[in-house]
């Protein structure tokens, strides 16, 4: 029996040491390295992680539920709820490149209107994927113009009581502010939703989406290549992600933070 006790306390110290360390990355990840505002509930599964937040009184919420299960706990509760009260959601989507936000959206939004300057980008008739490395200022030019595109068309679907769902990812808290703002001035319920994950594993999916050849080079082979995302772009976004969540969630009406990355990818990248 000893024999046989001794590998399963040995896995249970390992885990628990992992357990340790993702925590370590989520509280870093959600308040930049400060002690957190919320601890974080407890860890759900292998995957995903939900701590939640509610405005004026920020009673915490628990939920035990898992990824593939919020279709029925989580954040469809709150959908419902928000709904008995007969007001429109409006939801700012926040997250790095490669945290999952799109399945987020797919999975739990896909009924409302998506909002994304990324995405709008691309309606540009100047626009191309390579533009960022072939004429910066013309890059830049039509970043501004996505954004500003993307905060009227997110001010027509408040004032048709439209509900949509805004990409929020590397504005900073004064444009967040703003946009919460002309939500609820339209009666709109505001719900912040940030997908976290540490950069170390965001910049690994990032790479993912073209691959890398033998001599470390890259390569497009990846379907997923046109959502490959600069590393220095991405590490920028990183830096200003942290402090805009913390500060944007102060005026939103509900606040989750859900934490999409395995245990794998935490042993793979750091150890």
């Amino acid at each position: 029996s000893n024999a046989r006790g001794r590998p399963e306390r040995t896995r249970k110290r390992e885990r628990e040491r992992l357990y340790r360390r993702i925590i370590s990355c989520v509280n870093y990840c959600c308040t930049g390295g400060k002690s957190p505002s919320q601890k974080l509930l407890e860890i759900i599964g292998a995957r995903t992680f939900i701590f939640s937040e509610r405005s004026p009184n920020h009673k915490v919420r628990r939920k035990r539920v898992g990824f593939s299960h919020i279709n029925s706990a989580g954040l469809s509760d709150s959908l419902s709820s928000y709904r008995e009260r007969q007001k429109p959601c409006a939801v700012i989507l926040m997250g790095l490149p490669g945290s999952g936000k799109s399945t987020v959206k797919t999975n739990y939004f896909h009924h409302m209107k998506n909002i994304d300057p990324d995405e709008i980008k691309s309606e540009h008739e100047s626009w191309s994927a390579s533009l960022s490395h072939t004429d910066p200022k013309l890059d830049r030019k039509i970043h501004v113009w996505s954004v500003r595109t993307a905060v009227n068309r997110l001010r027509r679907s408040v004032k048709r009581k439209e509900e949509c769902i805004l990409d929020a990812s590397g504005s900073d808290c004064l444009w967040l502010k703003d946009q919460i703002e002309t939500a609820k001035d339209e009666g709109f319920y505001v719900m912040v939703v940030y997908v976290v994950v540490p950069l170390e594993i965001a910049l690994r999916r990032n790479r993912a989406r073209i691959g890398f050849g033998s001599n470390g080079n890259t390569h497009a082979t990846s379907r997923d290549s046109k959502n490959y995302v600069p590393e220095s772009v991405l590490k920028a976004k990183a830096k200003c992600m942290q402090d805009s969540f913390s500060r944007a969630r102060r005026y939103a009406d509900e606040v989750w933070a859900v934490i999409n990355f395995s245990t794998k990818e935490v042993e793979k990248v750091f150890g």
